[in-house]
């Protein structure tokens, strides 16, 4: 038999010649602590701050959120963010009352327009029923998942947290799970659903998408991304319509909106410099792209 040729595939290392590159330690939430409210009638939290960003994710029951001088109806499967300092309480329902899972972390800049979009205290909604106003109806999907996962790991490991008081530091038998929760947390929101075409074209726009996430505000064209993967630009192009819907300049430019407002979260960046990193010729591009793709300016993403 024949051998078959073997193809080397080569990483560029940006200067022209091709190499093995070491990428640059990148700035990752971290986990600072995890709990469970407790289960009853009559439980309340009181209105609290604290330091760390936190998502609660609504195990079972009913209740309500206090927070940002306003009162929330919440229920099983509900999940929601608060910024530090943000002032939040509730209680639960009597009838059917809440359990609640908890967990704090850290939030590097670049990562909190993503989760952040909007500029006003007061929580963020990613899933909820429709009696919530503001709210998703769209499941939550592998973030629902992970934080159910964590919530029963959590019960199974650690009895005591049933009680309302929280775990820091976080156990060892519950990190990976929290990480799990985290990851699904921050994965990229702008990528499109991949739901059509054949499975060729599925997997290559797959991949086109994975490349777009991890070239950060160093856009490539279409022809760039095709030499890469070793297609037709034509044959890329054809492949990501098929399979999304959306052409390759619809994609480009929500990427590289989602990036440009990770950046403006850093007001130590001019926008100018911003508009040069995501490819574009200077701040009044930089304005129109927002607007097109969010109906809002550069200066609504920098921080108050």
């Amino acid at each position: 038999m024949a051998k078959r040729p073997v193809r080397r595939l080569a990483i560029p290392a940006g200067d022209g010649a091709s190499g093995i590159v070491t990428a640059r330690a990148l700035a990752m939430p971290e986990v600072r602590f995890v709990g469970l409210t407790q289960v009853g009638p009559q439980w309340s939290d009181r209105p609290h701050t604290h330091d760390e960003y936190e998502i609660h994710f609504v195990r079972r029951g009913r209740g309500t959120l206090r927070a940002g001088g306003r009162s929330y109806p919440v229920y099983a499967g509900d999940i929601y963010l608060f910024r530090p300092a943000e002032v939040h309480g509730g209680e639960t329902s009597a009838e059917d009352p809440a359990q609640v899972l908890y967990l704090g972390f850290t939030l590097p800049a670049m990562m909190r327009a993503q989760l952040f979009p909007r500029l006003d205290d007061e929580p963020v909604f990613l899933h909820t029923r429709p009696r919530v106003a503001g709210g998703s109806t769209a499941e939550a999907g592998e973030l629902r998942s992970a934080l159910q996962t964590l919530a029963e790991d959590l019960v199974a490991a650690c009895p005591t947290a049933s009680g309302h008081h929280r775990l820091d530091p976080v156990p060892m038998s519950v990190i990976a799970d929290c990480l799990r929760v985290l990851a699904a947390l921050v994965r990229p929101s702008a990528r499109p659903e991949v739901a059509s075409g054949t499975r060729g074209e599925r997997a290559l726009t797959d991949a086109l998408l994975r490349r777009l996430e991890l070239q950060g505000a160093r856009p490539q064209s279409l022809a760039q991304h095709a030499r890469a993967m070793h297609v037709t630009a034509a044959h890329l192009g054809a492949a990501l319509r098929a399979a999304t819907g959306r052409t390759f300049p619809q994609v480009r430019a929500d990427r590289c909106a989602q990036v440009a407002q990770a950046l403006l979260a850093d007001p130590a960046i001019p926008v100018r410099e911003i508009a040069l990193r995501v490819g574009l010729s200077g701040p009044r591009a930089l304005a129109k792209l927002l607007r097109r793709t969010t109906g809002r300016s550069p200066e609504d993403f920098r921080p108050r």
